[in-house]
């Protein structure tokens, strides 16, 4: 029996690095960083101010919630906001 020609090895491809993005999709990416970066940190202020105030009026309900009305409306760009405080009655316990 004759020996038989082994096979040849399959080359490994390699792959090309990337290229860099467009410039353009650069900065659209940065952009969109920026704004979402504002916007979170809109949102912390917001938070901030309305934990300030509920340190500071340990009884009083309407500064803590002007405070939520006013952050509420300028974080989520709204034209009004309104915050409606409903008071259920209690049952009386069945005897």
């Amino acid at each position: 029996m004759g020996r038989r020609a082994k096979p040849a090895k399959a080359k490994a491809q390699t792959k090309r690095p990337s290229a860099r993005q467009a410039p353009k999709k650069e900065a659209a990416r940065v952009h969109d960083l920026e704004q979402r970066l504002a916007e979170a940190l809109d949102q912390q202020t917001a938070t901030s101010e309305v934990l300030r105030v509920i340190s500071s009026t340990h009884t009083e309900l309407e500064p803590v919630f002007a405070t939520i009305v006013r952050n509420a409306g300028r974080v989520c760009d709204a034209d009004d906001c309104v915050i409606a405080l409903v008071e259920m009655m209690s049952t009386p316990a069945s005897a």
